[in-house]
Order: structure tokens, then sequence, then C-alpha cells
């Protein structure tokens, strides 16, 4: 519900459809759509054997290159103009859906790219090319560790934010490290309950979430804080935020330093 009350796409939920005394099942995501009289509407996303890119998305021509982009990233790269209304042209960012094929689209107009990314401040140069959709190389960003790290960062329409991309071979090359909590692959589900796109962003930005309405193997209902071990290539559960935590140890190192300073100049 999260995501159809934010126009997204919801997970991939198991459905079927009747027709002409046949039965198909599969699985789908859904998402409403608010029609001109101002109500909403269920739309249904169907699997796609392939992205199809041949044809014209909405009076969009692809490249060669725009396809190839597609298919690589996920991302077109570029902003380019839809006419969902005839005569109407509304400028957009388009991404695949990699579990559907489905093309997304995300309103240009709505982006807005941060003065800051990952503790990096970015430069108008940088901010610009963001801003048009493009895949920019940004160094020396922080991961939630603490620890430095490159990477490309491009706007996914699809996941409506701005996407890590990693370069796994330049990285082996020129020793770059990638944020550990992208090696650890992110669920959809965790325990019966859906992640929201936010969620699974924070996980695999280090972040720490809280969970609820999880169930234990004797079918019990339970909430905890989950976070990214880098170094097990797992996901930790805990009782109390283990943020938190680390807070209180940080500050009770700096109190006991202040005080072996104090004690110095005494």
């Amino acid at each position: 519900m999260d995501k159809l009350l934010d126009y997204q796409k919801t997970n991939l939920l198991a459905v079927r459809i009747d027709f002409d005394g046949e039965t198909l099942r599969t699985d789908a995501k859904f998402s409403l759509r608010k029609q001109e009289d101002g109500f909403f509407t269920p739309a249904i996303h169907l699997i796609r054997y392939k992205p199809d890119l041949e044809r014209p998305y909405f009076g969009v021509e692809f490249t060669k290159e725009d396809r190839e982009n597609l298919l690589k990233s996920g991302n077109l790269g570029r902003i380019v103009e839809t006419e969902f209304r005839d005569g109407e042209k509304t400028p957009v960012l388009l991404s695949l859906d990699k579990q559907t094929n489905e093309l997304v689209a995300y309103r240009a107009e709505w982006l807005r790219v941060p003065d800051i990314y990952k503790g990096v401040e970015l430069s108008d140069d940088q901010k610009q090319q963001l801003g048009e959709g493009k895949k920019v190389h940004i160094e020396d960003m922080i991961s939630q560790e603490g620890k430095k790290f490159s990477a490309d960062v491009q706007f996914n329409a699809d996941k409506r934010f701005f996407k890590l991309i990693f370069d796994n071979n330049k990285s082996q090359k020129e020793g770059t490290h990638q944020s550990e909590s992208n090696a650890v692959r992110i669920p959809n589900k965790i325990l019966g309950v859906d992640l929201t796109d936010r969620q699974q962003s924070d996980l695999r930005d280090g972040k720490t979430i809280y969970l609820t309405g999880m169930k234990n193997k004797e079918g019990e209902d339970f909430k905890a804080y989950i976070k990214v071990n880098a170094e097990k290539g797992k996901l930790d559960f805990f009782k109390y935020n283990p943020d938190k935590k680390q807070e209180q140890k940080t500050a009770s190192k700096e109190d006991r330093e202040a005080k072996q300073t104090k004690g110095r100049k005494m």
C-alpha cells in the first residue's frame, strides 16, 4: 500500500487471470493511474519476455545508443519529450523495470539534484549532468561505515532515486572500493514483510531500517532493527538500534578523551 499511495508500482505479486475458460498464473505488479475525472483506476504490469525497444515510446524513437544504455545500465541517459496526450509534449527520464522489462517514465520537472551526495559537494557541472539524466563519476564518496569509495551515479526513473553504478572490472584494476553493502543482496521481502524502495535503498547505503510484522520460526510476529553486515555478507537483526549504540560509544570516548586532556592541563 505504501508504494501505491506514493504513485509507485507494488512488488511482484502472484496473480491469476481467467479468460475464455483458460487460466493464466503469473507474477505482476500493480499501480494506480489518475484519470481525467480525478479518480484512480488500477493498472496491472505483467512480466514481459524482453524490453520492446524497437517501437517508439509515446512518440520517442530510440537510437542504437539509447537501446544499449537501457539494456546495460537500465537508464536512457537523457531527457526525451514524450507525447502521452496528442499535441502535449512532456519531458521525462526513462528507465527499465528490470523485473517486468517495462519502460518507466519520470517527469524531468520533478527531479531535484542534491547539493551534497554521500559526503561530496557536487559541482554545478555534475548537478547539471545528473539533472539531465546522465551518468556522472563521483570520487571520494563516504559510505555509512565512514570509508571512501568512488562510483558512477545516475538517476533511475523506476527506483526514483540516484543509484550507484559500479564497474567491477575497473574497480579491481584501479583498486577502487565499492560500498560494502553493495556486495550483499538486498531482498524485496524479509520474513513475510515487503520492503519499500526507500528501505531497500537505505540497506544498500548501509543504513539501519526498522521493520515490524515479521514472522519468526514459530509464526509469531516480531519487530527488529536491520542492517547490512558487510564482513559476513548478510543482514543482522537487532533488538535495539545499533546506530544509537555506536553514537553512545563515540560520545563516551570523546568524553573520556576530553577529561584526560583537561586533567593533563590541570
